[in-house]
């Protein structure tokens, strides 16, 4: 994540007493074998998880879910590497 990217997120958090949810999404290429993608992809969104709690959002409200090499934003064969499919998505809703 970017420096711009991580200041975005520290404003949208600021609030973070009107949190109600947030919803984290990690994601793979298709470069590994399955298994592997899967556990990548969680390991992804939990770091993810765990930054935002250190920022104050209570842990409770966050939801991580590992999708591994499903739902890319482009669809590659077997063995590819494609940087836009290694990512995390991260949606907050507040009250």
């Amino acid at each position: 994540m970017s420096e711009v990217q991580k200041a975005k997120v520290k404003d949208l958090v600021s609030v973070r007493q009107r949190i109600r949810r947030v919803e984290i999404s990690g994601f793979a290429d298709k470069s590994g074998n399955a298994s592997f993608n899967m556990q990548l992809s969680q390991t992804r969104a939990q770091g993810v998880a765990d930054w935002l709690a250190e920022l104050g959002v209570d842990p409770n409200v966050i939801i991580v879910t590992a999708f591994g090499e499903e739902n890319g934003q482009v669809d590659t064969q077997d063995g590819t590497t494609e940087p836009l499919n290694r990512r995390v998505e991260v949606l907050i809703e507040y009250w």
